[in-house]
């Protein structure tokens, strides 16, 4: 009795796979075929490599680009020497110190600058800051602005630089 079942069974399925493609998928077949005919890898052919020009140096007989002596027509100044008083803020560089804020005491403005090992101390206009021979030349609620003399070619040059809060 199992036989003839399982013989149904596969007469069944072989007509049922049988079934599947009467046709029905040719022009999916075509598509694919002709799509894959322009299917061709095309890879350009690599560029020839240019040989760099390596050029000579012929300056190494002129001038030091790097060299400023005799550059300038500057006569050479001497340090200038250390003031009698120098006043606690002028120990540290000016971008080392940190502006805390302002205070205005009888009329006249002043700035509380941390100091970079922790200490609270006041400025005032005129006062001196930072290592440069800085000067204190106006205080206002964003900042303070500072005239600095830096060294520059062999001559003292006056700097302004604003220090925020």
């Amino acid at each position: 009795m199992a036989r003839p079942m399982t013989q149904v069974a596969a007469l069944l399925m072989l007509v049922l796979v049988a079934g599947c493609d009467f046709g029905a998928n040719d022009d999916l077949r075509i598509f694919v075929r002709d799509s894959a005919k322009d299917m061709r890898g095309r890879v350009e052919p690599v560029p020839a490599v240019v040989q760099a020009q390596i050029p000579v140096y012929t300056a190494s007989q002129e001038r030091d680009p790097f060299d400023l002596h005799g550059l300038f027509d500057v006569a050479v100044q001497p340090p200038r020497p250390p003031r009698e008083r120098s006043e606690p803020l002028e120990q540290f560089a000016l971008d080392s110190l940190k502006l805390v804020g302002v205070v205005n005491l009888h009329g006249q403005s002043q700035v509380l600058v941390r100091t970079p090992n922790g200490v609270l101390l006041v400025g005032k206009i005129g006062g001196f800051i930072g290592q440069n021979f800085g000067q204190i030349r106006a205080i206002d609620e964003s900042g303070i602005e500072v005239t600095e003399l830096v060294p520059e070619a062999g001559a003292w040059v006056e700097r302004q630089t604003r220090v925020k809060l």
